[in-house]
């Protein structure tokens, strides 16, 4: 990393970060920070409420459809490998696709529609005014 020289602040290299001198701890200038950092979900909602809320049914609506994805394959009488199997993916993911946390990403809507229709559903988005 390069640092102060001749008493000038210089940015480090690869980065888009200015860095504060004479501070206990180093610090990124928030106006040197790129857009998907400011806009990230955990700081998005902070700026934009509505975006948490947005969010925060992003999870709710995930978390249905990975116990629907479950409760199909079982019903099938599938195991997570066969299914994983079938969609051309890993156990792992499947399993993913099962457990959604607020902690990882979310997969899109796409994945699921996908998973779900080798398991022999039909999915459609419905969208209708509050």
């Amino acid at each position: 990393m390069s640092g102060e020289r001749n008493g000038k602040i210089r940015t480090p290299r690869n980065t888009g970060r200015v860095w504060l001198r004479r501070m206990p701890m180093l610090r990124a200038s928030p106006m040197a920070m790129s857009w998907q950092q400011k806009m990230s979900p955990r700081k998005a909602g902070r700026r934009f409420p509505a975006l948490a809320d947005h969010n925060q049914i992003l999870l709710q609506e995930k978390r249905a459809l990975g116990i629907l994805l479950r409760e199909a394959r079982t019903a099938k009488g599938w195991s997570q490998e066969k299914l994983a199997e079938e969609c051309q993916t890993t156990q792992c993911y499947i399993s993913h696709l099962e457990k959604v946390f607020e902690s990882q990403s979310l997969p899109s809507f796409d994945v699921y529609f996908r998973v779900l229709w080798t398991l022999g559903y039909e999915c459609e988005i419905i969208v209708k005014k509050q």
